[in-house]
């Protein structure tokens, strides 16, 4: 797999607080469109921070059932799941994140980043 660790584009999402948030992540190559393979890696995480250098709020890896991001080798997509309990206990406005991948070689590639912002319950 072949991704630039230069470039890290910026998605922003939005998360209901007390429903379940679920995103499929594909990276494609640039020049062609095609889904690039995910051989070669070995985790996935996200952060969201209070700002860009405070200590996580929310990590999410490729864990627990209720907060999970699987690897999804065959179908070339990574997905994220947060169930409604869990984000019921968020309580932040708008948190900085950024989602990582590792390769087997133990490098750590930034992949997105953008801002998480909770829509708060009424």
């Amino acid at each position: 797999m072949t991704l630039d660790p230069q470039k890290t584009p910026h998605k922003d999402f939005t998360v209901k607080q007390g429903a379940t948030f679920s995103r499929v992540i594909k990276f494609r190559d640039k020049e062609t469109g095609v889904l690039l393979s995910l051989d070669g890696l070995v985790s996935a995480r996200l952060f969201a921070r209070p700002d860009n250098n405070g200590e996580p709020l929310e990590i999410l890896t490729d864990g627990p059932i209720d907060q999970n991001i699987t690897i999804d080798y065959e179908n070339k997509k990574i997905l994220i799941f947060i169930a409604d309990e869990v984000t019921d206990t968020f309580s932040w406005g708008v948190a900085p994140y950024r989602f990582e991948v590792t390769d087997s070689l133990g490098n750590v590639l930034r992949r997105l980043r953008g801002n998480l912002t909770l829509e708060k319950k009424v």
